[in-house]
């Protein structure tokens, strides 16, 4: 984007005077590189050579060096829970009424989608024939295609009708059916390619026992419970049922059950790995390397030459070992959704689905660093005597949401004294010595001994999204506007914007800025306390705040910029939602909600300065020319481009019209007047440059 600067020449015979105009800002240049990360719904490895791992919002990547680095070839593909192959063909299934095809290991896809009509969670392929579970709510059934997905066939006889069915096996030429309703759930046998079906309940303490997932081991199939009643084994194709949850944490409900042929994994929320080398009669955790106990993991194992893959919100992980160690295999994957950015005891952290992120280069280079956090979604980080602290949304103790302390610099984490209630742990700020924790539904806690100690805080009383400190004061972004306390959390005032949502907010000298989801007035300031709001309509919600001296960045469906204490907002370039803001120097950091990751433009750059407000150039004879001279400077540390320097009045020509000047440096501009007439003339010149808010 261009700056038009103005100056107004107006001689007297031949008398100039200039005037300087401000321009409106330019945008910034963005540059990435990662973190590698992505919410993965399903990994896939066919023996093929090729590992497939489909990220959510972003499409199915792939891999030919066993998960070491991973491309994308084709993108926007909607949720993909689950992968098969016969060949020549791979096949995809989404959460929309379709299933893709590839014949070209997944250069290329092809819908195939007649005649389903619902959502498809997973797949199996019997002989020539692919079934599909479809898992709407209503519409849900079991389906057949026997011509390679071309087309497809109800096959529910026998089945509740409606019901969602979530995961399929096959052992032989039976297939098994997992459903999960409050009242039809269960696990379902076909023996005849589909055409019935039979339920199979008989062991479980409830007879309509709800489904997670399937897995033929060996002789045996085994089933996860949505209910929290761990794991079932039958050894007669369903008939009977048993318990199979010896080591496995108590109520668990795995997300997913697999097998490697000879051992058994699983998985479970918010508890860990597990693994059981005897047909599920004891269970042992295997999450070395893989953040430790109580780790939320993703929907789904892969198995291929002895290289175990794992689908994790944090990307893929990998184990060549049968699940001893796991590393991160996820170079390559942009699929990062960042909640928020700080930069901290010279670090650079990003907060993200998959848990935190550190870089010590300012983005050039990321570290996964969640040991020790578990659940790893965190929304909030501060610094307080030398320790890190954040704001961990779910999974704490007891199940509980919490604030987890590193004194590390965020390599490891450990969990501060539980907060007794908190349905979700939003945010962290510090006032002094004292650490505060604020929630969505139980308000706001305190600490004066660095979380070894919680206490209830007085609190507003809408929803708390954000506490932000300024000076003695903090400013809390509720589902009401925003509140202030002088007195540390002990009483509130609200001070608008009323009915607002503030996600963020953000103090700028006597200013004070909100970031909200108010459609019409995504970001709002005030320079009196609240007294009057000036609002400003942007496309998308408003998340995040950021400084810069006296510029202020607010991020919602890209980055905004004001360089006018909140009258005028410029989009900076980014075009993505943007969730995470900080400032590190002179550079500023973008976390987004979509693809890339976080993103870093300086804030270095041209500053446009001229020498002379007044120019005389004194009497000029009629067709006699004169010259004046001003020098253009660059007083940034950038270089200026300065692309046209125009004249309306073709009396005055300007030399030379176009330049570039290094940082500190000047350019002489010749202003040549020739005049064709007696009197008093005048004229406007504009030199257009690239650089932001100079004149």
């Amino acid at each position: 984007m261009t700056t038009r600067t103005k100056m107004f020449l107006a001689p007297l015979f031949a008398s100039l005077t200039l005037y300087a105009a401000t321009g409106p800002a330019h945008a910034l240049t963005w540059t990435t590189n990662g973190p590698d990360s992505g919410e993965v719904n399903a990994v896939f490895a066919p023996g093929t050579g090729y590992v497939y791992a489909s990220v959510q919002d972003i499409g199915v990547y792939r891999s030919t060096d066993d998960g070491a680095t991973w491309t994308l070839p084709v993108s926007n593909f909607g949720i993909v829970y689950g992968f098969a192959y016969a060949a020549p063909y791979l096949y995809a299934v989404t959460n929309g009424a379709e299933v893709f095809r590839s014949a070209d290991s997944g250069s290329t896809w092809e819908p195939k989608g007649s005649g389903l009509t619902s959502g498809i969670q997973s797949i199996v392929i019997v002989g020539s024939s692919i079934y599909v579970a479809s898992s709407t709510e209503g519409v849900g059934g079991v389906y057949r295609s026997d011509d390679d997905g071309d087309t497809w066939t109800l096959k529910a006889t026998g089945l509740p009708a409606g019901v969602r069915v979530v995961s399929l096996a096959a052992s032989g030429t039976t297939v098994y059916a997992a459903l999960r309703h409050s009242s039809t759930g269960g696990v379902y046998r076909s023996d005849d390619g589909g055409d019935t079906w039979t339920p199979k309940n008989v062991g479980p303490p409830r007879t309509m026992v709800q489904t997670n997932a399937l897995a033929v081991h060996g002789a045996s199939l085994f089933y996860s419970s949505y209910q929290n009643e761990g794991v079932y084994r039958s050894d007669d194709g369903g008939d009977t049922w048993a318990t199979a949850n010896s080591g496995l944490p108590a109520s668990a409900s795995p997300s997913a059950i697999f097998s490697t042929g000879t051992s058994l994994f699983v998985h479970i929320n918010s508890e860990g790995v597990f693994r059981s080398d005897d047909g599920g009669a004891s269970w042992v955790e295997k999450a070395n390397g893989f953040f430790a106990h109580g780790t939320f993991v993703g929907s789904g194992f892969t198995v291929d030459a002895g290289v175990l893959y794992m689908a994790t919100p944090a990307g893929v992980y990998r184990s060549n070992d049968n699940g001893e160690l796991w590393t991160r295999a996820s170079t390559g994957m942009r699929g990062a959704k960042i909640a928020g950015l700080a930069y901290l005891e010279s670090t650079l952290f990003a907060l993200e689905l998959g848990g935190i992120f550190r870089s010590t280069d300012l983005g050039a280079s990321w570290i996964h660093s969640s040991t020790g956090l578990g659940s790893p979604r965190v929304q909030d980080m501060v610094s307080l005597g030398g320790e890190l602290f954040v704001a961990r949304v779910s999974g704490g103790a007891a199940g509980k949401p919490g604030v987890y302390r590193s004194a590390d610099a965020g390599v490891t984490w450990t969990a501060t004294t539980a907060i007794p209630s908190a349905s979700s742990m939003l945010t962290v700020a510090v006032l002094g010595t004292t650490l505060f924790a604020g929630s969505e539904g139980d308000g706001a806690w305190k600490s004066d001994d660095s979380g070894g100690t919680w206490t209830q805080a007085s609190a507003p009383p809408a929803n708390l999204y954000s506490l932000v400190v300024a000076g003695a004061s903090l400013y809390a972004g509720t589902a009401d506007g925003v509140y202030r306390s002088d007195d540390g959390a002990a009483s509130w005032v609200s001070i608008g914007p009323s009915g607002a949502v503030v996600k963020d907010t953000l103090v700028v000298g006597t200013d004070l800025y909100a970031a909200t989801w108010a459609a019409g007035g995504e970001v709002q300031v005030t320079s009196d306390g609240g007294t009057t709001w000036l609002a400003t309509d942007l496309p998308g919600k408003a998340y995040a705040l950021a400084a810069h001296g006296s510029t202020v960045f607010v991020g919602a469906n890209d980055v905004f910029r004001s360089d006018d204490a909140g009258a005028t907002w410029v989009a900076q370039g980014l075009g993505i939602i943007t969730a995470g803001l900080t400032v590190a120097g002179d550079t500023l950091f973008a976390g987004t909600q979509q693809v890339g990751g976080v993103f870093s433009a300086s804030l270095l750059g041209p500053e446009v300065a001229l020498s002379d407000t007044s120019v005389d150039a004194g009497s000029v004879d009629v067709g006699s020319p004169s010259t004046v001279t001003f020098d253009v400077t660059n007083t940034g540390n950038a270089p200026l481009s300065v692309s046209d320097i125009a004249s309306d009045d073709a009396q005055f020509t300007v030399s030379p019209t176009t330049f570039t000047t290094a940082a500190a440096a000047s350019e002489t501009v010749t202003v040549t007047f020739t005049p064709t007439a007696a009197g008093a003339q005048s004229a406007s010149i504009t030199i257009t440059h690239d650089a932001p808010g100079s004149p």
